[in-house]
């Protein structure tokens, strides 16, 4: 049997006050949850932080994760659940495959079927351009 190819990710996360601590905090708050929900993710290292981040692994606000493309959906609604708690808190999901990316930004809004449908679209796109030789 062959097992589904899962999709890399980063969650790059922002708060309002851009405290280092607040935004460390934060981080562990959401990988816990991703733990609880049996998602396996964990601290970006630093070189994979998001360009301009300041601090350490921990307080860069990165976390790395790879998901079924069947378990995006309910990977979207997750976030826009723990954003929705706080509305000072912003993440950008991005998948990078084959030197190319894309990002959703999620801040302030949900992510809709259409977002849902066209980030794997492009992530099923990115895969396929990666494969090729």
């Amino acid at each position: 049997m062959i097992a589904a190819p899962t999709i890399p990710m980063t969650i790059d996360l922002a708060v309002g006050s851009h405290h280092d601590d607040e935004l460390d905090q934060a981080t562990r708050a959401l990988l816990r949850e991703l733990d609880e929900l049996g998602v396996d993710a964990q601290l970006a290292p630093a070189a994979q932080a998001r360009a301009g981040a300041k601090g350490d692994v921990v307080t860069c606000g990165a976390i790395l994760l790879a998901v079924l493309p069947v378990a995006v959906p309910k990977l979207l609604d997750f976030l826009n659940s723990w954003i929705s708690r706080d509305r000072e808190r912003r993440a950008t999901l991005k998948i990078d495959c084959g030197g190319k990316s894309i990002e959703l930004c999620l801040a302030g809004r949900s992510a809709n079927k259409a977002d849902t449908a066209a980030l794997l679209a492009a992530a099923a796109r990115l895969s396929a351009a990666a494969a090729q030789p």
